[in-house]
């Protein structure tokens, strides 16, 4: 067997053409057989995994996703939308990628107003946990964290510049300082089974 190895490797080193029946050599060993014409393969559904997720694991997420989101709404911003045109606003954009990751993954994502007027109504902080979130932020604090009832919590900043506040505060002519948005994530603690919809 180890005489056969160093033969396959010397051989993968000296010809394509033997590399190519290692390959096929390889396959058949491993039993695959394709399947006949106008056959299908199925493979048995896994049963579905519900695991437990840890607040940390949690928590990285929910801050890999902020950060992730807050650096495409940059860029789109940048690149892509210009002032006087009728594309649509970034963060509305975005807001189609909250749609599909409720959807997939049980994970809800919103915009939320901090120091700032809501663009629109779903934008006002919608319980006591988004005003605490929200006062806080407000003050300084980047994010705001809770675990309850099966959930974690997530609340980031999100830093309004000038061409932000251009839209957010058109009618102040005082230079505004850390004015601020936020990005609301919540992710359940306990997996939904893969591929299930809400």
């Amino acid at each position: 067997m180890v005489r056969m190895a160093r033969w396959m490797v010397a051989g993968v080193a000296r010809s394509r053409g033997r590399w190519l029946l290692v390959v096929w050599v390889a396959v058949w060993m491993s039993g695959f057989e394709p399947p006949l014409a106008g056959q299908t393969t199925t493979v048995p559904p896994e049963p579905p995994a519900r695991q437990r997720l840890s607040v940390a694991a949690a928590r990285a997420r929910a801050e890999l996703l902020h950060q992730t989101i807050s650096a495409t709404l940059g860029t789109i911003h940048r690149s892509y939308f210009k002032d006087g045109e009728t594309l649509p606003v970034p963060s509305r954009a975005l807001e189609d990628v909250f749609y599909r990751l409720r959807r997939t993954a049980q994970i809800e994502v919103r915009w939320m107003a901090v120091n700032t007027p809501a663009m629109s109504l779903k934008h006002k902080p919608q319980n006591a946990f988004e005003k605490r979130a929200a006062a806080a932020l407000a003050r300084g604090q980047r994010t705001f964290v809770q675990v309850n009832q099966g959930h974690l919590r997530h609340v980031g900043a999100i830093s309004l510049f000038t061409s932000c506040l251009k839209c957010h505060l058109p009618a102040s002519p005082v230079k505004q300082r850390n004015r601020v948005a936020a990005l609301v994530i919540g992710i359940p603690l306990a997996s939904p089974p893969r591929g299930a919809q809400p």
